[in-house]
């Protein structure tokens, strides 16, 4: 069923049937041209972060991302730390130098855990959620109150 559920995924990604969210890729531009490594740290696997890559930016998760940490990859997945911690210590920095974006109840604790600041974008899944202890909570990254808090940080 698992496989079958991703190769679906992939089939949807390529069909156009999945985008980014608003600011996610200008979040991505900015952070090369600060020339900040750039980890992603997701519950799912790691086929489906390749077909997420080549659907959005037309090339592989690999060339995207300094660091994959995928679910399938670590014994716990969210809320643990696990994915977390594998992330950062992929990108060899601790994590008062690192920021997680996350959407969910369970992504902000498993950041928490790993001692991440953690900015949240709730999705309309998650909009109900408790995000009590998040740094910053905004719909989206195009949020003047993100842009402004993002340059705070690089300062």
């Amino acid at each position: 069923l698992h496989r079958r559920k991703t190769a679906r995924y992939g089939e949807i990604l390529a069909q156009g049937g999945v985008a980014l969210r608003p600011g996610v890729a200008d979040l991505i531009r900015a952070a090369r041209d600060h020339d900040l490594a750039l980890a992603i740290a997701t519950t799912t696997n790691r086929p489906n972060v390749d077909a997420l890559a080549m659907a959005c930016w037309n090339q592989p998760a690999a060339q995207v991302f300094d660091v994959i940490a995928a679910g399938d990859e670590v014994a716990a997945k969210k809320p643990a730390p696990d994915v977390f911690l594998l992330a950062l210590q992929g990108l060899a920095i601790p994590p008062d130098q690192a920021l997680a974006f996350e959407d969910s109840r369970n992504g902000l604790k498993s950041a928490r855990a790993a001692g991440l600041r953690v900015v949240i974008t709730p999705s309309l899944y998650t909009q109900a959620e408790d995000f009590s202890g998040a740094d910053l909570i905004v719909p989206d990254l195009t949020d003047a109150s993100f842009a402004a808090r993002f340059a705070q940080w690089l300062a």
